[in-house]
């Protein structure tokens, strides 16, 4: 089932996907900073891993769980940035990107984190160096993800009180 033709098409998008995020995020470094461009990297690898290496691809693709909440984002970014929009419509957007990062990010996230490690651990399937640089890019992307929850929080608490006042 995880040799599939629409397995490894679907991991070829994520793999490219991501080496165009990595070099947005290289080539606009002062826009995006380190975060993103840890976040690309640390996703390049997985990715790259699934597709060459075959290893790990059912949690690399559960992985891919974790962007649903990056057309939010974008929308946001737009309504901002392009239409001068801070409305209703922004806001509404804003409460569903943070909804989402949170469910998915941290709660899904905290999930699969431990399945992977717990898998790494006990694994004779991959070896050491899959195993361990698997559960790295998930243990650093699962903390990176962390930071931006605390982030996202900040500003629905900024956000919220500003808009009762």
């Amino acid at each position: 089932i995880f040799d599939t033709p629409l397995v490894a098409l679907t991991s070829q998008l994520a793999l490219g996907y991501f080496v165009w995020d990595l070099f947005i995020c290289v080539r606009f470094y002062e826009d995006y900073g380190p975060a993103f461009l840890l976040h690309a990297l640390f996703c390049t690898i997985t990715y790259y891993n699934a597709v060459m290496h075959h290893n790990m691809v059912i949690y690399s693709l559960s992985a891919l769980l974790y962007e649903t909440s990056t057309p939010f984002l974008n929308l946001r970014w737009f309504l901002r940035t392009v239409l001068k929009h801070e409305g209703h419509w922004w806001i509404v957007c804003n409460k569903a990107f943070a909804a989402v990062f949170l469910t998915m990010r941290v709660g899904y996230g905290s999930y699969l984190t431990s399945v992977i490690v717990h898998y790494c651990w006990l694994s004779k399937y991959e070896s050491v160096w899959m195993r361990g640089s698997s559960a790295l890019m998930i243990l650093l992307s699962f903390a990176l993800n962390g930071w931006w929850s605390i982030m996202i929080v900040q500003n629905i608490i900024k956000y919220s009180y500003v808009e009762r006042v």
